[in-house]
């Protein structure tokens, strides 16, 4: 495995009343889906859609809906209120979803995946539910966002017949659901005009911002550090975390920042390793675990930027892994989002697999173009473990 890049630069994104419903509307083109032919099969491609079936299941596309909603709320049900479809013209057989290959030059092709018959030979529609939650968590430490997933087309296999939706309303409604949230003791106000550009970029229904949004306190500037810090070590609105051998050659780098006004200091892996062994929110004790602690609470003093200063032999990585398996290093996959959020348990199942597993759930921080980014499964934003904030969806 080629060694990870010298340096990498994270943002962090930590990421009770009852509400009534909210409602939104998603327009699809049919000018924006192609059909394309594949052996016997169909293929059904739409512009901007992903696919996040499973195995074996007709291979339809959907589209992610990223909606900001009350904290303090889980969804409790989801109704459809319009769906204006039309039959697409002929008979299609829908091309069976297929495992993904992992992003590596070693990967092995997966055997070939038959059509699970218990869909394939039903006279039921598929997919049933045309809109369901994904996951739901936190943006910024206490903002709920819930990540939906919305599917244009519907299929009949018996008949063969392919549905189009032009439109489609419906309603979440909610139900109180005690969640861990987390909440920042300091921050600028120039820092926090970044976190609320990035969530206007981040969700669907920007409009609603104003209503639910939390917003932390701020202050004009961090300015020097204050006694009083949630950890044993020092905070700083940018943080640079490299090992004491590297720690001279980032001296002028600092000073430079310095200069321009910002509040900038090194955090060694020593001294980390000297006062955190545990990420308490996922329950790991290991050494990428101790960094992500001391994240934790360094973010609460108003930490926003990091700079990870070194290789997988200075800094330590979380590896998630592409299937399940401890020992084939083309299909475990180094990843910075663990440090880039917060509030995620990786490892909810307690196996040992730290993975994007649907029993793994996590938060996920923006893309760099505001928008969520997904992976082998659902990419969760979250995890409500607790039975009462399952969605009446089943997930």
């Amino acid at each position: 495995m080629k060694k990870l890049s010298l340096i990498t630069i994270v943002m962090i994104c930590c990421s009770s009343f009852m509400y009534a419903g909210l409602t939104y509307t998603v327009t699809f083109d049919r000018s924006d889906l192609e059909i394309v032919s594949e052996d016997s099969y169909e293929r059904f491609v739409y512009k901007g859609a992903g696919i996040f079936d499973k195995e074996g299941t007709p291979e339809l596309p959907g589209i992610p809906v990223n909606l900001i909603i009350p904290t303090g709320n889980s969804v409790s049900s989801i109704k459809i209120n319009s769906n204006i479809h039309k039959k697409i013209d002929g008979i299609f057989n829908v091309y069976p979803t297929q495992p993904l290959i992992p992003t590596s030059i070693m990967a092995k092709k997966p055997e070939w995946v038959e059509p699970d018959p218990d869909i394939y030979l039903s006279d039921e529609v598929y997919p049933k539910n045309i809109v369901k939650v994904v996951s739901e968590g936190y943006f910024d430490g206490a903002t709920q966002i819930v990540t939906l997933l919305v599917s244009p087309l519907q299929y009949l296999p018996l008949t063969g017949e392919v549905w189009f939706s032009n439109q489609i309303t419906f309603t979440l409604d909610f139900k109180n659901c005690d969640k861990r949230s987390l909440k920042p003791t300091k921050r600028s106000s120039k820092n926090q005009n970044i976190y609320d550009q990035v969530l206007n970029k981040m969700v669907d229904n920007s409009g609603d911002i104003s209503s639910y949004q939390v917003r932390h306190s701020t202050e004009g500037s961090l300015g020097k550090q204050s006694a009083v810090q949630s950890g044993p070590l020092p905070a700083y609105e940018y943080v640079v975390i490299t090992s004491e051998s590297l720690k001279p050659f980032f001296g002028s780098f600092v000073s430079w920042k310095k200069r321009k006004g910002i509040d900038i200091g090194i955090v060694t892996v020593e001294d980390i390793f000297n006062n955190y062994d545990t990420d308490y929110a996922s329950g790991i004790t290991d050494s990428a675990g101790a960094i992500r602690q001391y994240l934790t609470d360094s973010w609460h003093d108003g930490t926003v930027w990091v700079l990870l200063g070194g290789d997988d032999t200075v800094v330590p990585v979380r590896y998630g892994a592409g299937s399940r398996n401890t020992y084939d290093w083309d299909y475990i996959i180094p990843t910075d989002l663990y440090y880039a959020e917060l509030q995620g348990d990786w490892d909810v199942d307690h196996d040992y697999y730290i993975d994007p597993n649907p029993n793994d759930n996590y938060v996920l921080p923006p893309g760099l173009d505001g928008k969520p980014r997904y992976g082998e499964e659902y990419w969760d934003y979250g995890n409500c473990d607790s039975p009462e904030c399952s969605g009446s969806d089943g997930k």
